[in-house]
């Protein structure tokens, strides 16, 4: 995946804040560790779908 500020200059985050996630609880629920970039585009999005 590209590095996210790519990303960011080609589609912008919604404005507004994003919801914090609890990742420790995440991971733990589904029973794994989640990738870096993966979280950091959560944080930088928040939950939607890219379409």
């Amino acid at each position: 995946m590209p590095d996210v500020n790519v990303l960011v200059q080609l589609c912008p985050p919604p404005s507004g804040s994003v919801p914090a996630i609890d990742w420790d609880t995440v991971e733990n629920t589904l029973g794994m560790r989640l990738p870096q970039d993966y979280k950091r585009l959560a944080a930088t999005y928040g939950p939607g779908t890219f379409s």
